[in-house]
């Protein structure tokens, strides 16, 4: 395991050997610029109760994100995930951001996600960095709480474009490393300074083929309106009657099998985002969680909508584009590569 693995591993056993701290974890003032590990800091962008979010500066002058996270907060935040053949398994917040910075190292470097580009643990202050790349741009889009809707709509369907191609070259890309990101949201496609969009946010990724006591079909960590029908509980070769339709709890860790086709999971989340750019409204929203997940399972998609919240109807390759993606069936929906050749180069 990498020595970041090995540090963290012994923060949680409570092991203070200083001689496991990553060795470029140390933080020094240099005429009045705070800096971290050759990193000059900038302001902070975004603060939550387990990590502050800051602008940094490389010595070579690239602009960069640092995310610090204090490990005793995370540890301290449990999570708990139901297993299908019963019992509940524990995991805490610290434990998340292992597995989110074994992802990154796996992806690397690559132009459609938001790269790791350095980790580092200081034991002394019981921190760990991130080191990220800079997409000022923000979310292509955020959720209004108020409005209950996502904004702004994209109405320029050659900016639409470009953004379609941007997430599903990204989504071909991260599955050639077989992962699969499992929470796509207009929230975790964030714009860079070529006005690019990038995939974020691996904290519910997990590697295919790894042993994971959470499994790929929990949906913890998951974003509810974005789920699958798959992750609803009904199985793919189930009928569309509706009295097939099982009733769900809406408890959070529900398991469903997804083993099949690990991948098709985040095509039908990258089709709920695409409808949101175009119209706002999510197609599946309700804050009965029952009901939403009992909806989505039967794949009642208003499809109406489409047309209806557009100034202009939208583009014949556009609405195909979208029903293929939220088609109920994992099967049946379109891999990302063959997603890809159902965008035209000129519209």
């Amino acid at each position: 395991s990498s020595q970041f693995e090995l540090a963290m591993h012994n923060f949680i056993q409570r092991d203070s050997d200083p001689s496991l701290a990553y060795p470029r974890a140390f933080k020094d003032t240099d005429g009045g610029i705070q800096s971290i590990a050759g990193y000059h800091l900038g302001p902070v962008i975004d603060r939550g109760p387990c990590r502050t979010i800051k602008l940094c500066r490389k010595d070579s002058g690239q602009d960069l994100v640092m995310k610090v996270y204090r490990n005793i907060s995370l540890s301290r935040q449990k999570f708990y995930h139901n297993l299908p053949s019963g019992g509940m398994v524990r995991h805490t917040a610290l434990e998340g951001l292992q597995r989110e910075v074994h992802v990154l190292q796996r992806l690397g470097v690559h132009p459609t996600i938001v790269a790791l580009r350095d980790v580092f643990y200081n034991p002394d202050r019981q921190k760990t960095y991130l080191v990220l790349d800079c997409c000022p741009g923000g979310p292509v889009q955020r959720w209004n709480s108020i409005k209950c809707k996502y904004e702004p709509i994209i109405a320029d369907y050659n900016l639409l474009k470009s953004y379609i191609m941007d997430i599903l070259q990204g989504l071909e890309f991260i599955h050639s490393r077989h992962v699969v990101h499992r929470d796509i949201k207009p929230e975790n496609l964030l714009i860079d300074a070529q006005g690019r969009v990038r995939i974020s946010d691996f904290g519910s990724a997990r590697i295919v083929g790894e042993e994971d006591s959470m499994g790929l079909g929990s949906t913890l960590g998951c974003t509810y309106p974005f789920l699958a029908p798959e992750m609803c509980g009904i199985p793919s070769d189930e009928d569309d009657e509706e009295d097939s339709s099982p009733f769900l709890d809406g408890v959070d860790g529900v398991s469903s099998p997804t083993a099949e086709m690990p991948y098709q999971g985040d095509l039908w989340a990258a089709g709920i985002t695409l409808w949101t750019m175009l119209v706002g409204k999510l197609p599946f929203y309700s804050t009965d969680l029952s009901k939403l997940f009992n909806t989505i399972a039967r794949c009642d998609l208003p499809v109406e909508d489409l047309r209806v919240s557009t100034r202009d109807a939208p583009p014949s390759w556009l609405t195909h584009l979208i029903t293929s993606l939220l088609r109920r069936r994992p099967s049946d929906r379109p891999q990302a590569s063959e997603a890809i050749e159902m965008v035209p180069v000129v519209i």
